[in-house]
């Protein structure tokens, strides 16, 4: 699947999510940027994706015979992220598919039938001769360029390892993991994978992983399926692996300390995606050095905080609106460095991401007093307050006190507590958060 093409199958698989197929195709390819039958078409290839997966079937419907597909979710009946299913067809066409399947084979009966420990890949491209057919039935002379990318590729992924004898390499199959681990305790690190891919971030390689040891402790291992859907994680924001594909290419950045070429559209343009066929609405492109990768847990969004090349001011950029990173060259340790210590100084009082306008703000929450030995707000408090501490408390109340960039970002925090929460300080913060309780009690008392 090339990058553009599955860009925007990422973007219509989140819209189905996110708005459970309430848009008309008018409405859906306008906001794509595409034509109609481009849509249609984009449409038709995920259903396809969705029937090959056997237990996805269940989590398409349709409104209506002609209408958007619409995706659905049932905590208590899924425990799996069907949206890793993209990452799944991302850059493997059906053919090659096929061609790794096949060799993954080959090595493993070859190996052990010949009792050999490696095959070379002459022998290797023999077998596919012999045993592959192209579409008219002719056997499969495959170039040699294109194997040795296959044979690369599995190496890479860990599938198989490759031995350097004299000028040339010979492959066998990567067991490694497999081998040095017992059933029970392939069964502990499938748990633990689960646990961890399903609560931390980002999440899309463990996934993976984890359907990797699943496949083999269900066919290798004779382990029932029902045995392995042990936890159902009611809390996962599964949604967030959506951008993760960018997330990962950030973080190998960040950590080689390189420069990338960001491919992006602003915010404010309020699109994520368009057609490069769409001269009207084209994307920007900057040269950064990336520093932080930030997650917010409220809006399930992921944030790049970077520098431009040349310049010494702080860059935040959503994500989901990241279209492709290119590495660049990377830059020296001191320069690296010294962007860091910037970044620490500019984030010091940030709640997310906000670097300006220090304010304090003061919150007064309320608890019932009755189930004082087990204070649930405060406990909350406590927990996601950061650096935040609790200044005054009395039997059915206490005051949080924060210094903080802005009151955008603790925003929805905050209200999220709902009547447990006053703002009492700024002022300002207070008559925000006035306006909208008197807006939603407008709404009770228009019955």
């Amino acid at each position: 699947m090339g990058k553009e093409n599955f860009k925007k199958q990422q973007e219509i698989i989140r819209m189905l999510f996110v708005d459970s197929g309430v848009y008309s195709r008018e409405k859906f390819s306008n906001m794509l940027g595409i034509s109609i039958d481009s849509y249609d078409k984009a449409k038709l290839e995920l259903i396809k994706m969705m029937e090959q997966e056997e237990e996805f079937e269940d989590w398409f419907t349709f409104r209506n015979k002609h209408g958007n597909p619409q995706l659905k979710y049932d905590y208590y009946k899924i425990t799996d992220n069907y949206l890793t299913l993209l990452y799944r067809t991302k850059s493997i066409t059906t053919n090659e598919l096929q061609r790794f399947i096949f060799l993954l084979k080959i090595l493993h009966q070859q190996i052990r039938n010949q009792d050999k420990d490696y095959l070379e890949r002459k022998e290797i491209k023999e077998l596919f001769f012999t045993n592959l057919r192209d579409s008219k039935g002719n056997p499969l002379d495959i170039d040699n360029k294109i194997l040795k990318s296959y044979l690369d590729y599995l190496v890479e992924v860990g599938y198989i390892q490759a031995v350097k004898v004299g000028r040339s390499f010979k492959y066998s199959i990567n067991n490694s993991l497999y081998e040095a681990l017992t059933k029970d305790e392939l069964i502990d690190l499938y748990y633990f994978v689960d646990y961890v891919s399903s609560t931390e971030v980002p999440s899309a390689q463990g996934y993976l992983l984890r359907d990797t040891l699943r496949n083999h402790l269900i066919h290798s291992c004779k382990i029932e399926e029902q045995a392995l859907d042990a936890y159902i994680y009611k809390y996962n924001y599964f949604g967030r692996i959506l951008d993760e594909y960018i997330v990962l290419k950030l973080m190998n950045a960040i950590q080689h300390k390189q420069m990338v070429k960001i491919s992006y559209y602003p915010v404010k343009m309020k699109r994520k995606y368009a057609s490069i066929q769409n001269e009207e609405i084209s994307s920007k492109q900057e040269i950064i050095t990336p520093i932080r990768i930030v997650y917010d847990y409220h809006y399930s969004r992921w944030y790049l905080i970077a520098y431009k090349d040349g310049s010494e001011d702080l860059m935040r950029y959503r994500i989901d609106f990241l279209l492709d990173v290119e590495e660049k060259r990377a830059v020296s340790l001191n320069q690296f460095e010294m962007l860091q210590e910037q970044c620490e100084e500019e984030l010091d009082h940030s709640w997310l991401v906000e670097h300006r306008n220090l304010v304090k703000v003061k919150v007064r929450f309320y608890f019932d007093a009755l189930k004082n030995n087990n204070n649930f707000i405060k406990k909350r408090v406590l927990q996601q307050g950061q650096w935040g501490v609790i200044s005054e408390e009395d039997k059915d109340s206490f005051v949080f006190e924060i210094e903080v960039n802005g009151t955008k970002e603790i925003k929805p925090w905050i209200r999220s507590f709902g009547s447990s929460a006053e703002v009492i300080e700024p002022i300002y913060f207070r008559e925000e958060f006035k306006k909208e309780w008197e807006v939603i009690q407008s709404y009770y008392e228009s019955f």
